[in-house]
């Protein structure tokens, strides 16, 4: 009874073994800072179902925008002149639906005097505002948790977002004003699947050993029988 009962521990360790466990992957795709106004997409893989089950999808979106303003004042008086970088950042499902809609925005303030009579972007009237950048902050997220939702996500290849940026950047203060702008933006996307692993299957030497075991307890039983006999 004794030796029945050690292999049927010793089995019960070797399938405990291959119990399902919690996963987790992460892909990210990213567009690197680009003139405005563009549109184009962001690729992740989709989650291989030959891993498990799926509990739930993460969508993770982030994005800045950078813009480089140089400004000169041809008013007769001072005034204070703003330099504001910004641009919409959308991202969307690949059937088009909009996910998310960021509007980044960064101010910075000139103090000009009168015009000092030379357009120079320097000077007392004039000034170059250099890199101001705006960030998503926090980034996006959602989190999608319905079979339904996952079905997109799921299978071989890739799950492709569409992304888009429109310029907001602009300079104001001075009721006569020469501004040159420039701006870039760039943006991001990660998806996390969460999973439940797929149970694996028991390593053959397991079965076998257990089998073994429960022979040679038998045949040691029969022997102990017939030896009291």
């Amino acid at each position: 009874m004794i030796c029945l009962q050690r292999f049927f521990l010793a089995g019960l360790v070797g399938f405990a073994a291959t119990a399902a466990e919690a996963g987790m992957v992460t892909y990210s795709d990213s567009i690197s800072q680009t003139t405005t106004n563009w549109s184009n997409n962001l690729n992740v893989s989709k989650f291989d179902t030959s891993l498990g089950t799926l509990n739930s999808v993460t969508i993770t979106f982030g994005g800045s925008v950078v813009s480089n303003a140089k400004v000169e004042s041809l008013d007769a008086t001072s005034s204070t002149i703003t330099s504001k970088s910004s641009a919409e950042l959308k991202l969307s499902y690949s059937d088009g639906t909009l996910l998310f809609d960021e509007t980044p925005t960064n101010s910075k303030t000139f103090n000009a005097s009168a015009y000092d009579g030379a357009i120079d972007f320097g000077g007392t009237s004039g000034h170059s505002f250099g890199n101001v950048t705006a960030t998503i902050s926090p980034n996006d997220m959602t989190v999608l948790t319905s079979g339904a939702e996952f079905a997109a996500f799921e299978g071989t290849g890739t799950y492709s977002f569409s992304t888009s940026t429109n310029d907001h950047s602009s300079t104001s203060g001075a009721g006569n004003l020469i501004s040159q702008i420039s701006t870039t933006a760039g943006d991001n996307v990660s998806v996390t699947y969460d999973y439940t692993a797929a149970p694996s299957v028991p390593e053959p030497s397991t079965a076998v050993t257990a089998a073994i075991g429960v022979a040679v307890c038998g045949l040691v039983q029969r022997l102990r029988r017939r030896t009291r006999a």
